[in-house]
């Protein structure tokens, strides 16, 4: 898993895109997901979103592992999450 982060407009995706075109050719799976700080409350998401897009290009050929943990990210996603700030009063 590889972290990309920084300010808007200084490239992030263009450089993504292109280390995901180079894992491509080399024949490895690349995917990716995003999230910013409205996501805070969604601490999951991310990866959730990242284990959809692989089972999408899977076409239903997915291990059973990856698709209980998407289910279980889900889940998660859906309950409160101890990471989760809580709202001041």
């Amino acid at each position: 898993m590889i972290v990309l982060e920084g300010e808007p407009g200084i490239g992030k995706t263009r450089l993504l895109d292109e280390f995901e075109s180079i894992l491509d050719v080399d024949g490895w799976l690349a995917f990716s997901s995003r999230s910013s700080e409205l996501d805070v409350d969604r601490p999951f998401s991310p990866i959730s979103v990242a284990l959809d897009e692989l089972i999408e290009r899977c076409a239903g050929e997915v291990p059973h592992e990856i698709d209980e943990a998407s289910e279980l990210l889900r889940q998660a996603e859906n309950a409160e999450s101890p990471l989760a700030p809580r709202p001041s009063m």
